[in-house]
């Protein structure tokens, strides 16, 4: 029979197993991904990021700017969607960052596991609330689907102004990718003219995908005007009546 285990040795088995291998942080990284929402151009950024920390147990921003050579703003515009989804912490007063996060959702996946196994694992009750996290996944799909359109990684005022999209005006993820869609099929795709096209939704008081898809078709390229046909010039037999 295994011995049962306690939430507290399964935590301290978990820091013990981090502290006699500093390398597994990143290989349960790569391990788990994907369980963590992460694609694999995410995957390298965090790994890098990560790696930064690994002297002192944090890292400036500046540090991340000089790893990626970019400025800071650039920097935490690279930070903000792993800030996000709780995987990085920041320290605003020190400008230094931290994974934490990471480790603490990795514990959550390996005492999960262990669970799963057979042994007691943890009360998992230290996960975000469901909806909190729900908007985090969907911010970081937003995230990505911006810099798949813009081919480059999102600056820091636009991530905020995502964030703000989202967070403060509480703008269904949904109609924000719509927006983006419509904004990229008129090879238009800026933050202004997306907001626009919020804005203008908005005012009409759409809520939803199905309302602005059923009410708001987007608009259609005019049909090429039709040559018009010469007149038909009249015959003397048109008149005449057919028995």
């Amino acid at each position: 029979m295994k011995k049962k285990i306690t939430d507290n040795q399964s935590a301290c088995d978990y820091a013990a197993s981090l502290l006699r291998d500093s390398r597994l942080l990143p290989i349960s990284l790569l391990r788990r991904y994907s369980e963590l929402d992460l694609n694999e151009k995410e995957l390298i950024r965090l790994l890098r990021l990560v790696s930064l920390c690994y002297n002192g147990g944090t890292a400036p921003v500046a540090q991340a700017a000089a790893e990626f050579g970019v400025d800071e703003e650039e920097a935490l515009a690279l930070l903000r969607p792993f800030l996000d989804r709780r995987l990085l912490e920041l320290d605003a007063k020190t400008a230094c960052y931290s994974c934490e996060g990471l480790r603490r959702e990795l514990y959550l996946l390996w005492a999960t596991q262990v669970r799963v196994d057979g042994e007691r694992g943890t009360d998992l009750t230290g996960l975000s609330p469901l909806a909190e996290r729900e908007e985090m996944r969907a911010l970081s799909h937003l995230y990505r689907r911006f810099e798949q359109e813009l081919g480059r990684p999102l600056r820091y005022s636009e991530s905020e102004r995502l964030r703000n999209w989202v967070e403060d005006e509480q703008i269904p993820p949904e109609l924000i990718e719509e927006a983006l869609k419509r904004a990229a099929l008129r090879d238009k795709c800026s933050m202004n003219y997306i907001g626009s096209i919020l804005k203008d939704w908005q005012k009409k008081h759409f809520t939803t995908l199905s309302m602005v898809l059923e009410q708001d078709v987007p608009e259609e390229k005019e049909p090429a005007a039709k040559k018009e046909k010469p007149e038909k010039k009249k015959s003397k037999y048109d008149n005449v009546k057919v028995n």
